[in-house]
């Protein structure tokens, strides 16, 4: 059963120039995708997998990555025409075409 309890990061500097801060926040990122994927493939069934899949769109586009995040976002409207997530994916192609 997948927790409904949410989990947040928060990466804290000093302020100012953070030597190697970029690659740690792309790290948590790449770590971000691979659970998203774990989710879709363990709960396929579950309800929680559309909003997975934009997130873990959402990540491959904060990364630069925007033809796995088109990928992902059309495989949201596609799949789960009717959700808040295939609107908010739809809206997020428009920006990134």
């Amino acid at each position: 059963m997948i927790s409904n309890k949410k989990r947040r990061l928060a990466i804290l500097t000093g302020g100012g120039d953070c030597p190697g801060i970029n690659a740690v926040i792309r790290a948590v990122t790449k770590k971000a995708i691979l659970e998203y994927d774990n989710v879709t493939k363990k709960f396929p069934n579950s309800n929680k997998v559309p909003h997975a899949l934009l997130k873990q769109g959402f990540s491959f586009l904060s990364l630069g990555d925007k033809a796995s995040a088109r990928l992902l976002l059309q495989q949201v409207i596609k799949d789960y025409p009717n959700t808040n997530q295939a609107k908010t994916a739809r809206a997020k192609l428009q920006q990134i075409k």
